[in-house]
Parts: structure tokens; C-alpha cells; sequence
């Protein structure tokens, strides 16, 4: 991992923000733990022999990364003595904890599963984003974050403190920036065409943006594009600046992308191009196939509005 910026050594700053925000060093951990566990897992991983909560069968991958997410965090309920509903994508509802203050969360244990099983020029990741109380809006998001386990990366973003990369296997913390203003191009957006709502939606633009397969590839590619050069994944250089896309199921990626894009300065909106922060999470898109726009900024999210079907 590759900075463009100048060199600076921010492991003081972003270790003294973890150590004073227990909850959001315990989702650190939790993504550490995920990434390792990716690894050790190898082809295995692969195979898709376990029931999800669908009744569906789902890859042992995307089910452990849920599990081994659930197994820290339910430790770290018991210790704190809060109680923890954490809406998953594989493992439906878990409560963990019993006592105290309440907290709801989400998950969304492996994102982009067609790149996991066909590697390509995008990855894939773990998403999760939590928030006090039991029925929070989308703005009541505290911490959220995107590991990736194949680059071994890890990029959460914590509320009024910023967003924040590691790459584990260098340990080196950065501080991603905020956005600067930039005129709208439209060959550096994204867009996602996998539901007949989506394709729909997009008409003639699905030819002309580009698709990640991977809603954590995308904030990834938005977020730290211009900042951080990656070999590997070449695709996600450059300077992106927006995903079109809907709603899904239970819309466990979303409240992950707000909180991330939001402290560097960008927006999420749905199709009048309102701000869905003020939206309960519960309530808003669940189960269905709305429009929601992911931007750098309130304009560009208009002008990919403006090319769309809504």
C-alpha cells in the first residue's frame, strides 16, 4: 500500500482515539480477527454447504466471518455489560449481552461473493456499523468499517473523529482525507446492474459506468482511490466518485457506506436526492429495491440522479 500523501506516522493519534473508544477498538479487533480467519480458511472458504437464515445455502467464508464477528463481540457485551443486536446477513438476529445499555448493529459478513469465487480487478469485504439504542436513523451510525481480507486492510470511520486505514501486515495507520471539490466525470462512476429494479434504474448508463460486483469495493475505491495506489487491484485507482445503486434485503451495507462517506464530506441520498441520515434503518429501504446514491458530494449526486430512471 502505496500513500500519494506526504509521509506521516499517525499510529499515536489513531491508537489514542481506539483506546478512548472501547467499542470501536473491539470492532477493530473483530476485523482483525475476520481477516486472519479468511486466511487460515484458504479454498475451504469456498465451499457453500452451510444454511443461512434464508435457508439458502451460503459459502463457509461468509458464514465464519460472521461467526468469529459475533464470538468477540459477544465477549465484549458480557465484559462491558451492554446489550448488542447485531442484524446479520447469514446469521439473521443475534442478541449478545443481557444487561445494561442497548446497542443495534450490522453485518454483512462477506460483500461481493462473485469476487471472492472469480478473483478480479475488484475485491470484496466484511462490513459493519453500529449505533446506541435499538431503532437508530441513519445518521446515528458511531462506528463502521470495511475490512478486506485478501489486502489484509481494515478502514473504519468513527463519528466526528474521521476515517482511518491500517494495513496489517506492514502496520501502518493512515488518516484517509476528506474530499476536496471535483468536477463531475462521468466515466469515474460506479454502478451496480445485478437486480432487474437496478438495471431498470441505470437504462443506457449500465454500459457506460463501470461495476465493482462489491458495495465495499466501491466505498473503498471512492474513499481511498486517489490516496492509495494498490497493484493488485488496479481498478480501484483512480479518482471515483460515486455509486449508483438500490436497496437490498435487510440493507446492511448502507448504514456502513453513510457513516464512512459523511465524515470525509460526502453524501448518501435517495432518488430526490434527500440526505437519508434522518431515515430510520429499520423502517427505510428494507427488503426492497429503492435507488440510493453514494457521492463525494451533494452535486455529483445530483448529476448521476440526473442521468437515471427514478
Amino acid at each position: 500500500m502505496t500513500n500519494t500523501q506526504s509521509p506521516q506516522n499517525i499510529s499515536a493519534e489513531i491508537l489514542k482515539i481506539l483506546v478512548h473508544n472501547s467499542l470501536a477498538l473491539s470492532i477493530f479487533n473483530a476485523f482483525s480477527l475476520v481477516c486472519l480467519a479468511h486466511r487460515k480458511m484458504g479454498v475451504e472458504g469456498r465451499k457453500k454447504d452451510i444454511l443461512n437464515q434464508f435457508g439458502e445455502q451460503t459459502l463457509r467464508a461468509d458464514f465464519a466471518a460472521e461467526q468469529t464477528f459475533l464470538e468477540y463481540l459477544r465477549k465484549y457485551a458480557e465484559e462491558k455489560e451492554i446489550i448488542l443486536e447485531v442484524r446479520g446477513e447469514e446469521t439473521a438476529t443475534s442478541i449478545l449481552g443481557d444487561k445494561g445499555k442497548k446497542y443495534f448493529a450490522v453485518l454483512d459478513g462477506l460483500d461481493g461473493s462473485s469476487n471472492y469465487l472469480n478473483p478480479s480487478e475488484w475485491p470484496y469485504g466484511t462490513m459493519f456499523a453500529v449505533a446506541k439504542g435499538g431503532n437508530p436513523l441513519y445518521r446515528d451510525f458511531e462506528v463502521a468499517g470495511i475490512g478486506l481480507p485478501e489486502e489484509n486492510w481494515i478502514l473504519i470511520a468513527i463519528k466526528e473523529c474521521g476515517v482511518f486505514i491500517y494495513d496489517i501486515d506492514h502496520q501502518i495507520y493512515r488518516r484517509i482525507k476528506s474530499f476536496h471539490a471535483v468536477k463531475y466525470d462521468e466515466t469515474k462512476i460506479l454502478s451496480d446492474n445485478y437486480f432487474p429494479e437496478a438495471k431498470r434504474m441505470l437504462g443506457k448508463m449500465q454500459k457506460s459506468w463501470s461495476r465493482s460486483g462489491s458495495i465495499a469495493a466501491s466505498i473503498i475505491a471512492i474513499v481511498i482511490g486517489e490516496q492509495i495506489a494498490d497493484d493488485k487491484y488496479s481498478k480501484m485507482n483512480g479518482n471515483w466518485q460515486g455509486l449508483a445503486d438500490v436497496t437490498r434485503k435487510g440493507n446492511l451495507e448502507q448504514p456502513v457506506s453513510y457513516l464512512i462517506l459523511s465524515e470525509l464530506g460526502g453524501v448518501v441520498v435517495d432518488k430526490n436526492g434527500k440526505d437519508i441520515g434522518n431515515r430510520h434503518f429499520k423502517n427505510w429501504g428494507q427488503n426492497k429495491k429503492v435507488p440510493i446514491i453514494s457521492a463525494k458530494s451533494q452535486e455529483i449526486a445530483k448529476k448521476i440522479l440526473s442521468k437515471l430512471i427514478v
